[in-house]
């Protein structure tokens, strides 16, 4: 008996000895199976946002190098400093009139631990690089579709459709100086549609202003612009109802003949003063004129915006049923007013607001102030809570049925796990948005409005969303690139950020899942345009 154990326990070494490789061989496999999948998964979602963001510059621009620039933009937020490459961007034209496909194609390489060595040990034929490193890849493709979606209803002639809108209509005071450093906390009243006290900004998108803006002067123009504008139209009609600050100076607005000081020797018109007023005053001798030079925009490609070039009709901007371009924001305002509680918190939603959008003065007050700070789930966009709003709990645990305990319950209630995607209040938002933070797709986004107070966003990282306060100003005195649509009373900015129109739809919840404020998954409009990813 004893050999026969003996026996046994030499066939299991020897079986042990025979299955060890192979045990090897589907252990590694199993690691470096496991590696590849996460490393996949995540190139795939990352591709995924770069062709729905390629998709909607697509829609924008109609350019193919544009197209690219946002793909590579979007790929470095999701992958960071990945071993990734862009392989391919496809474009390819359907029977279909105004369809276009976009494919992504993106691959990364990743290192192997056991399978590639354990492979080589079998005497597999393989290079060294092929035993070291598996490429993987990923493709996603998009439909940018003329005309719209059949899904996400388009919002022609909205406001935001434009990358900003300044609504205050009252004239330029000629009494006033506006040549002052303004209070950022709000206690100084709106006297101008934008403030924009700073400068190397640029605005991507349409910008329309119904009253006065304030830039800052510079000495000498030289070409240069404090602001510049892709797209610019306002209601003014002249300059001087449009610029707020300006220098008057005979001689700036003329070259200098020789070197010569003589103010009777000009040589021609300086550069950038083109389009400098003539003025009454007395600029010297023999002279009783001067010239007006105002702190404009600027286009693009280094010209003058100029009143008459951009008048256009006034924006009405204020809540209004019968009002084309707010109505579709009036309806969405009513959609999350008339949800459950229950239902605002699954799509990241708190509405404080009792359906009086009436002027400012009727109501007599604007309401308290919301504190938004990071919350401690900051797997959602855009990652911000307020303890604030923890009072609205208790109409939860009515629903509920819930009166006995309700007290203990709402005690227990932990707001700083809560993200807000669309906030819609009575009072003034105060928004910090977290360093860190980038939206999970190209559709996600956040929707905050103020409906009688003042918005302030220090974004400490590019915030994507809209910002809307019809009867207030909007702060925006963060350091990142501001992406989607700023709609006020007054715009004003302290800091050198851009900002980017982005057309999201309205639809807070894009982060795969369900909305019941009417959005959908996947696609989204872009103008009029739709844009859904279909593989």
């Amino acid at each position: 008996m004893s050999r026969d154990r003996k026996g046994q326990r030499g066939a299991i070494l020897v079986l042990t000895a025979f299955l060890l490789p192979f045990i090897i061989l589907f252990t590694g496999l199993a690691v470096d199976a496991g590696n590849a999948y996460v490393h996949h998964s995540k190139l795939q979602n990352s591709v995924d946002a770069a062709a729905l963001a390629g998709g909607y510059k697509y829609a924008e621009k109609k350019s193919q190098a544009d197209t690219k620039s946002k793909v590579d933009e979007y790929m470095k937020i999701n992958q960071g400093e990945s071993s990734y490459s862009i392989d391919n961007i496809d474009y390819k034209t359907g029977t279909e009139k105004g369809v276009t496909d976009i494919t992504v194609t993106a691959s990364e390489q990743i290192p192997i631990f056991f399978l590639g060595p354990a492979m080589k040990l079998f005497h597999v034929d393989i290079t060294d690089e092929e035993a070291e490193n598996w490429n993987i890849k990923a493709t996603a493709t998009v439909r940018v579709k003329e005309g719209g979606s059949d899904t996400v209803p388009d919002i022609p002639d909205s406001i935001f459709d434009y990358a900003m809108i300044g609504g205050y209509t009252n004239p330029v005071d000629p009494n006033h100086s506006y040549n002052y450093l303004w209070d950022s906390s709000f206690n100084s009243p709106i006297e101008q549609a934008m403030m924009l006290n700073t400068d190397h900004v640029t605005i991507k998108g349409r910008v329309h202003s119904n009253g006065p803006i304030y830039l800052p002067v510079q000495d000498s123009k030289n070409g240069t612009y404090p602001i510049y504008v892709e797209n610019f139209s306002c209601a003014a009609d002249k300059d001087a109802d449009l610029w707020l600050n300006y220098k008057d100076n005979y001689d700036d607005h003329y070259q200098k003949r020789d070197g010569e000081y003589g103010l009777d020797k000009p040589e021609g018109i300086a550069v950038g003063h083109q389009n400098d007023d003539k003025i009454p005053g007395n600029s010297g001798p023999n002279h009783d004129m001067s010239w007006r030079f105002y702190a404009r925009f600027g286009t693009l490609d280094h010209q003058d915006y100029t009143a008459q070039g951009a008048h256009s009709d006034i924006i009405d901007i204020s809540l209004g049923r019968f009002s084309t371009m707010t109505k579709p924001v009036l309806d969405f305002i009513e959609k999350c007013r008339k949800m459950s509680f229950a239902d605002r918190e699954k799509n990241y939603i708190y509405v404080d607001t009792d359906g009086d959008y009436s002027s400012l003065w009727s109501k007599g007050h604007t309401g308290p102030t919301y504190q938004l700070n990071s919350s401690a789930n900051n797997s959602v966009y855009p990652a911000v809570t307020c303890g604030s709003f923890k009072i609205a709990n208790q109409q939860y645990y009515e629903e509920q049925g819930w009166d006995g305990t309700k007290n203990a319950m709402i005690k227990k209630y932990d707001i700083w796990h809560n993200v807000y995607k669309i906030v819609i209040v009575d009072g003034n938002l105060d928004i910090n948005i977290p360093a860190n933070t980038s939206p999970a797709n190209a559709s996600d986004h956040a929707i905050f409005i103020s409906l009688h107070g003042d918005i302030h966003l220090q974004n400490n990282s590019p915030f994507y969303g809209y910002l809307y306060a019809p009867q207030g100003t909007v702060l925006i005195d963060g350091s990142q690139p501001v992406y989607g649509s700023v709609v006020a009373q007054s715009i004003r900015l302290t800091s050198s950020v851009a900002i980017e129109y982005r057309n999201f739809g309205m639809n807070g919840n894009s982060n795969g899942g369900s909305n019941n404020s009417g959005g959908s998954s996947g696609g989204n409009t872009s103008g009029n345009a739709s844009v859904t990813l279909i593989k």
